[in-house]
C-alpha cells in the first residue's frame, strides 16, 4: 500500500476529482490522469496503489470536506435555522455536481466504494440534522416534542429524493424552487412560534439559490 503523502497530495486529489467529474470514472485510465496532470505515472503511484485506491481517496476527502464545512458553521453564531439552510445548500451543491455518469460508474464498477460512500454520507447528514434539531430545541426555536431521530431520517430522504426525481426535466420548475419549498415545509413543521417569527422575519432575504 502506498504511504507517500505530502502537501501536493490534496491538490492532486482535487484535480483528479475535477477530471472524473468532467469525463467520468471509466473513461479515464491512470495513463490519462497522469498525462492530464502533467506528472509521471510512477509519481502518481507513489501516492496511490491503483485507480480504485485513487477513487477511494477522493471519496474520503469529500467526506472530510463535508465534516469541515459543518464544523465551521457553529462558531459563526448562527442559529439552528440559519445553519440548517447553509448545510442543506452545501449538500445539494455536492449532489448536483455529483453527476449521474459518476454515480453509474461507481455503482457498476466500484460497488463496494459506492455503497460505503453513500452510507457514510447519509449517516453524516443524518447525524448533523439530528444535532440541528437538538440545537433548535435548546435555542427555543424548535418545538420541544419533536422526535429528532425520525425527523432527521425523513429530512435526509427528502433531500436525497429531490436529486433523483425526474419531474424537473418535465416541468418549468427549477431546483431552487423545489429546494425552497422543501426547506420551508420542514421549518414550518418543526419550528415553534418564536422560530416561525424568526423565519418569517428573514424569509424575503434568504438565498435559496445554489
Amino acid at each position: 500500500m502506498s504511504t507517500v503523502r505530502d502537501d501536493k497530495f490534496p491538490e492532486i486529489l482535487s484535480k483528479v476529482k475535477d477530471l472524473f467529474l468532467e469525463y467520468g470514472l471509466r473513461s479515464l485510465s491512470m495513463d490519462d490522469i497522469s498525462r492530464k496532470l502533467a506528472i509521471s505515472k510512477k509519481t502518481l503511484y507513489q501516492y496511490v496503489d491503483s485507480k480504485e485506491d485513487l477513487i477511494s481517496r477522493i471519496l474520503e476527502r469529500s467526506q472530510c470536506e463535508t465534516e469541515e464545512f459543518y464544523s465551521c458553521l457553529r462558531p459563526k453564531s448562527l442559529n439552528a435555522i440559519d445553519i440548517l439552510l447553509e448545510a442543506s445548500k452545501h449538500v445539494s451543491k455536492e449532489m448536483l455536481r455529483f453527476n449521474p455518469v459518476i454515480t453509474f460508474d461507481l455503482m457498476k464498477y466500484y460497488p463496494a466504494l459506492f455503497n460505503n460512500f453513500i452510507e457514510m454520507k447519509r449517516n453524516l447528514i443524518h447525524r448533523k440534522i439530528k444535532d440541528n434539531i437538538h440545537q433548535g430545541i435548546e435555542e427555543g426555536i424548535y418545538r420541544e416534542n419533536l422526535n429528532p431521530e425520525l425527523i432527521s431520517q425523513v429530512y435526509v430522504n427528502n433531500l436525497v429524493s429531490m436529486h433523483q426525481a425526474d419531474f424537473l426535466a418535465k416541468s418549468n420548475l427549477t431546483f431552487a424552487m423545489v429546494f425552497e419549498v422543501m426547506f420551508e415545509n420542514h421549518i414550518r413543521a418543526i419550528a415553534n412560534r418564536k422560530g416561525l417569527d424568526y423565519f418569517e422575519s428573514k424569509r424575503d432575504t434568504l438565498d435559496f439559490q445554489l
